[in-house]
């Protein structure tokens, strides 16, 4: 019995290990920051926090979204409120409207990905996270695209499975991420159906 115990953990031990021929350049990174390296002078997800980061050499979490006009913009929330402190969510508003917002009271707005691409030029890895509310795809196409373009590594993340199973089928030689929570405590599972 002790030994069957003790072959099934090595064998359990030896399933979790990815290897040293499985490194990718996202894992080798010992910092990433969240949104960008911010404090509470510099905004999370601005293009300040973005520089900052890249500067101290580490990683970068964003979030992207789409406005009306289908511009792909980095932000965490869905809506303006914390952030800006208005009650508009960002799926309503084109980016020339949403360029009238200021990031916590700076001169800093919501940046477009493309912009936050150009700044990082694949100086450090990048953690995506898709912020999807439908199954519509546009939000994938749109970041693939400029992804496709992009030299430096990436992976990309979501809530939303559908999201990864769309880089997946398209662009299988991404890495991908499943993210989880406790959908039904945050009430956010209503943006997954």
């Amino acid at each position: 019995m002790f030994i069957i115990l003790f072959i099934g953990i090595i064998l359990y031990i030896r399933m979790m290990n990815p290897g040293e021929n499985r490194k990718h350049p996202i894992l080798d990174v010992r910092y990433f920051a969240h949104r960008g390296f911010h404090t509470n002078k510099i905004p999370e997800n601005s293009m300040s926090a973005f520089r900052k980061a890249k500067e101290l050499g580490y990683g970068i979490e964003l979030d992207v979204q789409m406005t009306k006009d289908h511009v792909v913009v980095v932000h965490h929330d869905y809506d303006l409120k914390r952030t800006c402190g208005v009650s508009k969510n960002i799926r309503d508003l084109t980016y020339k409207e949403l360029l009238k917002y200021r990031l916590k009271g700076t001169n800093e707005h919501i940046p477009r990905l493309i912009e936050v691409l150009r700044e990082i030029d694949g100086k450090v890895p990048l953690l995506i996270e898709l912020k999807m509310e439908t199954f519509h795809t546009r939000l994938c196409k749109k970041t693939a695209w400029m992804l496709d373009k992009y030299k430096g590594p990436y992976c990309i993340e979501s809530f939303h499975p559908y999201a990864l199973y769309w880089f997946k089928k398209h662009r299988p030689e991404v890495i991908r991420g499943q993210l989880s929570e406790k959908f039904f405590k945050e009430n956010e599972w209503k943006y997954l159906v």
